[in-house]
């Protein structure tokens, strides 16, 4: 049987665009941007390329809406390690695959 990517992760991604605001370790604003999928141990963004140059180790934080009925947004921050930076169509972009440092709890479940 051929194993895919998605066969080998520890937490099942979400398809969900939620606003994330990048830091470096010292608290600067790198770049604002949507998350593309999010998960417990992690979450992928495009950004604009170079808006982070080479940092391996980020702060983020992040809403997610909240699925009740009163439609809250629920706000949450972490550290993650930059596991992958990969071009996309757009030559302007990159796509960086995020894993927090620690495994949240997210309300993500479908």
């Amino acid at each position: 049987m051929d194993s895919s990517s998605d066969e080998r992760r520890r937490h099942k991604r979400h398809k969900l665009a939620c606003p994330i605001t990048l830091f470096g370790r010292g608290g600067q604003m790198l770049v604002k941007a949507s998350t593309t999928d999010l998960s417990h141990g992690g979450t992928y963004v495009t950004v604009a390329q170079n808006s982070i140059d080479d940092a391996t180790n980020i702060n983020i934080a992040f809403s997610i809406p909240n699925t009740e009925a009163n439609h809250q947004i629920e706000g949450f921050a972490a550290n993650a390690k930059v596991v992958r930076q990969e071009p996309v169509d757009d030559a302007n972009q990159v796509g960086l695959a995020l894993q927090f440092t620690q495994q949240m709890h997210l309300p993500i479940e479908a």
